[in-house]
């Protein structure tokens, strides 16, 4: 089965994606598995690991405990071999275990979502050489509504901002790093409202036929505790949220996110609302951002 790693900040629609790639009948989107690229070995691809061991470091991930607590798995199917497997084989085995548990054996592709493989892409591509990575891209003040809104992650316009700026830093990184061929970026925003027409895209960079059900996030099954988190998931893509940055932020949030990532937002192709001049937080607005963000 040949990886395929959505990869983008938090809040930028990865899950979405991944789950809109997995309803592909010949794909399989996992839940989130952060520890495949934290456990991976930075010694040759080919040297065997100690199954055993790995599992145990898999298990102890907590988005293992989470994610994964309801998938079955079966130690005994690696056999006499568990001790000759090479990392990238150890893998593939327990994504086909997750395959078995949710009934879909015959694919030919699996999907990883976790945004923190942009963390990790060198060892990504010499694990995987054969993989392949999407690379979604959300506008910056979307996101910080979405991150806002959260109850995890960055509490103010400024925090979030920063890590706006680092996540889309690292995915220009990973893209110049892969080149073409081996990574495609789309946007959040295109998706939404150009469903299909990206999809089709995605699919045909994929070597996929396209399938109308890859136009509803709908290959993801996400455990019920995480579910307020990714509410909308299964529930199709909705337009009208796009801009629930507007509406949410107050004016000088937005000035404040545009003077620290303005000219990136344009050069990703987005517009701003702001004039180019606008006034960066002042030291006491950047206290109070940071105060109310503790005290939320």
């Amino acid at each position: 089965m040949k990886p395929v790693f959505v990869i983008g900040a938090e809040r930028s629609g990865t899950t979405m994606l991944g789950s809109m790639i997995g309803a592909h009948s010949d794909v399989l989107c996992l839940p989130e598995s952060n520890f495949i690229a934290v456990y991976m070995p930075t010694s040759d691809p080919q040297q065997p690991v100690d199954a055993a061991a790995a599992l145990r470091l898999f298990r102890s991930h907590y988005k293992f405990r989470t994610m994964w607590r309801d998938v079955r798995i079966d130690e005994k199917s690696l056999g006499a071999d568990a001790g000759a497997v090479t990392f990238p084989q150890l893998v593939d085995w327990l994504v086909g275990q997750y395959a078995a548990s949710v009934g879909k054996r015959s694919v030919t592709s699996w999907v990883d979502h976790a945004p923190n493989n942009l963390l990790y892409v060198h060892r990504l591509n010499q694990h995987f050489p054969d993989s392949k990575f999407v690379h979604i891209v959300r506008d910056g003040r979307a996101f910080a509504n979405s991150m806002i809104a959260a109850d995890w992650g960055p509490n103010d316009v400024i925090e979030a901002a920063e890590r706006w700026i680092y996540f889309i830093g690292l995915g220009m990184i990973a893209t110049n790093y892969l080149g073409e061929g081996r990574i495609i970026t789309v946007k959040y925003e295109d998706v939404v409202l150009n469903t299909a027409e990206s999809m089709g895209r995605i699919a045909t960079f994929l070597g996929l036929e396209f399938q109308p059900a890859m136009c509803s996030p709908t290959g993801l099954s996400v455990p019920g505790f995480i579910k307020k988190t990714h509410a909308l998931l299964g529930a199709g893509v909705e337009p009208k949220r796009l801009d629930a940055w507007k509406r949410n932020l107050k004016p000088r949030e937005i000035e404040i996110l545009e003077s620290k990532v303005g000219d990136l937002l344009q050069i990703l192709g987005y517009k701003r609302l702001t004039e180019i001049s606008v006034k960066p937080p002042s030291d006491s607005e950047y206290y109070l951002q940071k105060l109310m963000s503790v005290a939320k």
